[in-house]
């Protein structure tokens, strides 16, 4: 069973802190529905904000990467079958759905207590990193890019050691003398074997050269059983990444819906509200953005020791921004930050020739992301 502790006392401290008042019939009514097969990774609360009323419903424009721009109720969007876990059965322990289910009553009167803040008035710190933090670890971009970084990995892995020559480069085999990953395994086989060897007559440098000297042939004789190993178990491994990541994202969750030590990295940030640009902010499907060195970057992948600015459209109209120092101005172009932040897609008010615009840049910045990880990487092997 889940620890309950750090998710009831989010929401019950930031109920007194913003000194909202707290519906009681709402949070009991929903700590007892048990969640259905539908689950959103961005709770409808969140999503409200974005809406328009419409007949008897609330309507967000969708714009997808690789579906046309839709129209939908907000029960619609941002939700998957059984994202979090398979419905629970009567009188067995609650599942993560149900955690999360209950968790949203609260979260619920967070959301609207920020959205209602008068201007001027501070932001409370720690519910307003709070509320960043979960919304951006539960949701599924974060399992999307697990899983896009982890197949990145697994390709660069198969392209240089099924490579030969690429392999060899990687070893530094053609080098006169042993250098790179070669010595380091040579510098901790010596440590060992040195004073043995020095004994029989084998010098550091002879040792080191003979090494050196049957190293490449050895490895002309072992090449093609290592590059059929590697081939078959990415091919293997592959295919469970997804589960992997999915499952990752669960037992973090299950462990805290809060997770304490994300929260203390940006809980000392100034926090504030900002008024959206001209047209209004989009909802990219990461939550909130991070400003790290020169770019934004989906938060869930940000290295929150480095980033500078933290954003996240708390309504069509309102950013919630947190700076560590300084109060740098919305860019004009937050819109297109957002949009290549997100992974599937962005969400909106309404539908508009610039927000279609957009399109083409979702999920660049995640990509590029991994890339960069990826050519790093290899430029130090």
């Amino acid at each position: 069973m889940m620890k309950s502790k750090h998710s009831r006392r989010f929401s019950l401290e930031a109920d007194s802190q913003l000194n909202a008042p707290l519906n009681i019939a709402r949070l009991v009514t929903t700590s007892i529905l048990m969640s259905g097969r539908k689950q959103h990774f961005i709770p409808q609360s969140f999503l409200r904000g974005f809406a328009t009323p419409r007949q008897n419903n609330v309507f967000v424009t969708v714009y997808p990467k690789e579906r046309p721009i839709f129209e939908v109720p907000t029960d619609g969007i941002a939700a998957q079958r059984d994202f979090y876990s398979a419905l629970g059965v009567d009188g067995s322990e609650p599942t993560l759905d149900d955690h999360i289910t209950t968790f949203e009553g609260g979260l619920a009167v967070t959301i609207r207590a920020l959205r209602e803040l008068a201007p001027g008035m501070p932001v409370d710190r720690r519910a307003a990193a709070g509320l960043v933090t979960h919304l951006t670890m539960r949701n599924a971009h974060f399992r999307n890019a697990a899983t896009f970084g982890a197949g990145k990995m697994f390709e660069t892995v198969k392209e240089v050691f099924t490579d030969r020559d690429r392999t060899r480069a990687a070893l530094q085999l053609d080098t006169d003398t042993l250098s790179g990953p070669m010595l380091e395994q040579f510098n901790e086989q010596w440590a060992q074997a040195g004073p043995m060897l020095e004994t029989l007559g084998i010098t550091r440098t002879a040792f080191a050269e003979l090494i050196r000297t049957r190293a490449g042939p050895l490895f002309e004789q072992m090449f093609g059983e290592i590059a059929q190993g590697i081939e078959s178990a990415i091919a293997t491994i592959a295919p469970q990444v997804a589960e992997t990541g999915a499952n990752a994202q669960k037992r973090a969750l299950t462990q805290d819906l809060v997770p304490p030590v994300r929260v203390e990295k940006i809980v000392d940030f100034s926090w504030t509200r900002r008024p959206a640009p001209p047209g209004g902010v989009i909802l990219p499907d990461c939550v909130a953005i991070g400003y790290e060195g020169d770019k934004w970057l989906p938060l869930s992948i940000a290295d929150l020791d480095e980033v500078d600015i933290i954003a996240m459209p708390l309504d069509a109209a309102t950013i919630l921004w947190a700076g560590k120092a300084g109060t740098a101005d919305v860019p004009a172009d937050f819109n297109a930050s957002c949009a290549a932040c997100s992974w599937d897609f962005f969400l909106a008010a309404s539908r508009s020739d610039a927000l279609e615009g957009l399109i083409p840049v979702i999920r660049t910045e995640t990509e590029r992301f991994f890339d960069d990880v990826m050519r790093e990487a290899l430029s130090e092997s």
